[in-house]
């Protein structure tokens, strides 16, 4: 039987700068979701993905359904 571990993305650089770095470093509510995140998972299972690369975002930035079709897709 495998074992697989599971690979796990943010494009976000601060927050896993957070993951990977010491919890108690961290403010009261960052502390507490990184806390909570690694009882999950490991720091070495999280991996950047650029947000410029993320077709998800671009939703948040502003963009029209009309130019969705016009966007570039993966």
């Amino acid at each position: 039987m495998h074992s697989y571990t599971a690979l796990l993305w943010s494009d976000s650089t601060v927050a896993l700068s957070w993951i990977h770095g010491d919890p108690n470093r961290w403010k009261t509510f960052v502390c507490n979701r990184t806390i909570e995140i690694l009882q999950y998972t490991t720091p070495s299972q999280w991996r950047h993905f650029p947000g410029t690369d993320n077709p998800a975002d671009h939703l948040t930035r502003c963009t029209f359904p009309s130019q969705l079709p016009s966007l570039e897709s993966w």
